[in-house]
């Protein structure tokens, strides 16, 4: 995590960002941000999906993998 004189640096303008009507809107928006702020931002989404029960990371492997998971895991207690 990225602080600046003691604050955690965040995006600023997020609603410029999300709102921009073409890559080079967003672009200049993102601009104006510090790369920490950035920084913090990516490493919050990734530690929202890690952290959220509803994702699993066998989900990203092959479908036999899951159809096992499901076979010995989910069938039995139904």
């Amino acid at each position: 995590m990225s602080y600046k004189e003691g604050v955690f640096e965040t995006i600023e303008n997020i609603d410029e960002i999300a709102n921009a009507k073409n890559d080079k809107d967003r672009t200049n928006a993102m601009s104006k941000n510090t790369p920490g702020a950035i920084a913090n931002r990516l490493l919050e989404n990734y530690i929202d999906v890690v952290t959220d029960p509803k994702n699993f990371a066998n989900a990203r492997q092959s479908i036999d993998t899951i159809t096992n998971i499901i076979k010995d895991k989910l069938l039995p207690s139904l």
